[in-house]
């Protein structure tokens, strides 16, 4: 006798048809969540900002993580403008290309969060 199995992906949000399957990680926790196309575009929406500043990390053989970059804060292009600008205007020896110092983005997050 003959067998037909289907495997249905269900949305773990509202029921419907799961376009994919998502694995994502929060405080060290990996976790998988099956999405229609509507809730994948609400899912990237609502991590939008949060992955525009994280950077980016490598996984090993063994199961580590490494930073996928050596060190900084990655920053879009108009951020590192107005850092830069920021900075000459308040003092600081400014380059036009390369990393910003550190000494720089702690005083420019400090202006700008009140820390």
């Amino acid at each position: 006798m003959a067998q037909k199995i289907i495997t249905e992906f269900i949305d773990d949000i509202d029921g419907s048809e799961a376009e994919r399957t998502f694995n994502f990680a929060v405080d060290g926790t990996t976790y998988e969540i099956d999405l229609s196309t509507t809730n994948i575009k609400e899912f990237h929406e609502a991590i939008a900002g949060f992955v525009e500043s994280a950077r980016k990390v490598k996984t090993t053989g063994s199961g580590r993580q490494t930073r996928a970059t050596s060190s900084g804060v990655k920053a879009g292009k108009a951020q590192l403008r107005a850092i830069r600008e920021w900075g000459r205007n308040n003092g600081f020896s400014v380059n036009d290309r390369g990393r910003i110092s550190a000494q720089l983005q702690q005083a420019f997050d400090a202006a700008h969060t009140g820390s």
